[in-house]
């Protein structure tokens, strides 16, 4: 972040350059898991972890783009036979269970390739061959939704030097 501060905007191509680059804004983009989009309880520790990741994205990434210009995003593979990912568990899974690494590639690639901030925030799962945003859960009553803002309001002014998040 403090890096980021003073690193001006990437733009469309660097000088000189044809179409290579990362279109423009910041972008952070973060992995979590499968298992941080939704329980896990097989690995409940692993699973406890990876929400956390998913949390904080969801967390900073409005102060961030508001503040920063930043956009934070979060990939959730699933299970990709990578050198992670003891060859027990490849062989019991197999293939078409298997996340394929360039389809994880591909979930960074369209965060970086947007442009400005306009998926901060996302979250997106990428199993098999198939990339789904991650719906952002709601409160779901009236009282929790007010708690949030009257509660949560004050704390992010004082936190954040002004603004409410709700």
């Amino acid at each position: 972040m403090h890096f980021m501060r003073f690193s001006p905007p990437l733009l469309s191509s660097p000088e000189g350059a044809e179409g290579e680059g990362a279109k423009g804004g910041k972008k952070i983009v973060v992995t979590s898991s499968i298992a941080g989009a939704v329980p896990h309880p097989a690995l409940p520790e692993y699973s406890a972890a990876k929400s956390g990741v998913v949390g904080l994205v969801r967390a900073i990434a409005p102060v961030l783009k508001e503040k920063e210009g930043i956009a934070v995003s979060a990939v959730c593979p699933g299970l990709a036979a990578t050198a992670v990912l003891p060859g027990f568990v490849t062989d019991a899974v197999g293939g078409p269970l298997l996340t394929p690494v360039a389809e994880v590639v591909k979930a960074y690639e369209a965060f970086l390739d947007e442009e400005g901030e306009g998926r901060a925030g996302e979250v997106v799962e990428v199993v098999g061959g198939s990339m789904d945003v991650v719906p952002l859960p709601r409160v779901r009553t009236e009282l929790a939704r007010k708690m949030m803002v009257a509660g949560m309001a004050p704390i992010f002014g004082a936190l954040h030097g002004g603004g409410e998040q709700g």
